[in-house]
C-alpha cells in the first residue's frame, strides 16, 4: 500500500525549520477510513507472518511505557501499544 505519513522529531530549531518550509498539506491531510482500515490489516498480515518482529514491536512499547511511567506519568492500567 502506497501513502505519505509523516512524523518528525528532532532538534527544535530542525522541526521548526521543516514546519514552516515544507508543503503545508503535509501537515493537514486525513487518511481515509478505506485506506486506514487497508493499511492496518497490511501491517496485521506482516505480523502474523513474522512472530519475531511483533514480539521485539511489544518489547520496545515495554521499554518505552516504563520509561514513561518513571518520569511520573500515569498511564493507567494498559495492555496495548500505546
Amino acid at each position: 500500500m502506497a501513502g505519505l505519513e509523516l512524523f518528525v522529531a528532532g532538534d527544535r530549531e530542525i522541526v521548526r525549520y521543516l514546519k514552516f518550509n515544507l508543503r503545508s498539506q503535509i501537515f493537514a491531510k486525513i487518511i481515509d477510513n478505506a485506506n486506514g482500515y487497508g493499511r492496518i490489516e497490511t501491517i496485521r498480515t506482516f505480523l502474523r507472518s513474522r512472530p519475531e518482529i511483533k514480539a521485539k514491536l511489544w518489547e520496545k512499547c515495554e521499554e518505552v511505557t516504563e520509561w514513561i511511567r518513571e518520569r511520573g506519568f500515569n498511564l493507567g492500567e494498559t495492555n496495548t501499544c500505546m
